[in-house]
């Protein structure tokens, strides 16, 4: 299909097959697919699965139902992100965790280490392809190609289907903050379902996109936002640590650092001028004291300018706050900015400006 290629966490990907911003515009505004298969298929199962997974992510696995998932985080003793990922409850001791790509066999070994003898751990990801099927006309594309009923999804569901002979387990999720699925299946049904795919009129799309489409969300990208160096309360995700279901790895670090206070957050920004990179040092525009650094920065097709995730001095978070970002030994003004970037009451697209 002429796709551009890179290469990412040890596989060749597409980078973009027509140019980023199209394809970033057609999740946006319609609909698109991404081959995912790079991101791991972590199978745990067997008596104890429960209680290992309740050891091991900061959240409370017993709230989450059979056949739903729930996106979690893995932490270290000092409570140091290691991977974040969603995890889907198969059944009432299995288990399907999918993995940052560069993550997965860190998570196999690790997670191996503290299961009891009756839990397996199987690594699929070799085996299996993933889909990501995007964008507001994803239910539609859903229904006439994998003859589902929409509606019988919510948020992080999982089921089993099968088409044309075809075995598919359908995840309601995704990582551009549009409506849409993941679907994992072996590689003929994976090519069967991409080949239907696109003859229903899906646009094909790039890791470039991904990147772009996450980043307007305001989404974490492991190895940027997220390292064992930056704990769950640094990068404001708070909402996925339970401190009252009793022990997990990490626990009590996080537990002494919400008690001593956290002096550096994760915060948002919108470039006035210019697009900051990874990298790019963040300045307080009255001192030019140095007040925090870029994880992750870019352009924004549908706001037209250039933002960006770091992390800040605690004491310097205030949304609206104008700040410089020194690019490349230029001075760039910004400010601080609310996550999401888009799809917020002020930033809200229409229909009409996306196209």
């Amino acid at each position: 299909m002429n796709a551009h290629f890179t290469e990412f966490a040890g596989w060749k990907m597409p980078l973009y097959y027509s140019s980023i911003i199209k394809e970033h515009m057609a999740v946006r505004t319609s609909v698109g697919i991404f081959d995912i298969s790079h991101l791991g298929k972590l199978f745990i199962k067997g008596q104890g699965a429960t209680a290992l997974m309740q050891c091991l992510i900061a959240s409370d696995i017993e709230k989450v139902a059979v056949g739903c998932g729930t996106y979690a985080i893995y932490c270290n003793e000092n409570g140091g992100v290691l991977d974040d990922e969603i995890v889907y409850r198969l059944g009432p001791d299995e288990y399907l965790a999918v993995p940052n790509a560069a993550r997965t066999e860190f998570i196999k070994t690790w997670a191996a280490g503290h299961a009891p003898e009756t839990v397996t751990i199987t690594n699929r990801t070799p085996e299996l392809c993933l889909l990501a099927l995007q964008g507001p006309e994803s239910d539609t594309i859903l229904k006439n190609v994998f003859h589902e009923n929409p509606a019988s999804y919510k948020r992080y569901a999982v089921r089993h289907v099968v088409v044309n002979g075809y075995e598919y387990t359908v995840m309601k999720s995704g990582y551009t903050g549009e409506n849409g699925y993941e679907i994992i299946a072996a590689p003929k049904g994976a090519r069967y379902a991409w080949d239907a795919l696109l003859g229903s009129g899906v646009t094909p799309c790039g890791l470039g996109a991904r990147d772009t489409l996450r980043l307007e969300m305001g989404y974490m990208l492991y190895g940027h936002e997220l390292t064992p160096a930056i704990t769950p309360l640094e990068a404001r995700l708070e909402r996925l640590v339970a401190f009252d279901k009793g022990d997990f790895i990490g626990r009590e670090a996080l537990l002494e650092q919400k008690r001593e206070g956290i002096d550096k957050r994760l915060i948002g920004f919108v470039m006035d001028e210019g697009i900051a990179r990874d990298g790019s040092t963040i300045l307080d525009k009255v001192n030019f004291d140095e007040i925090g650094w870029v994880t992750s920065g870019g352009y924004s097709p549908v706001l037209q300018a250039g933002i960006g995730l770091g992390y800040i001095k605690s004491e310097f978070y205030q949304i609206g706050l104008a700040i410089y970002l020194r690019v490349r030994d230029k001075l760039l003004q910004g400010h601080l900015a609310e996550r999401p970037f888009i799809y917020t009451p002020k930033t809200r697209i229409t229909q009409e400006k996306a196209s």
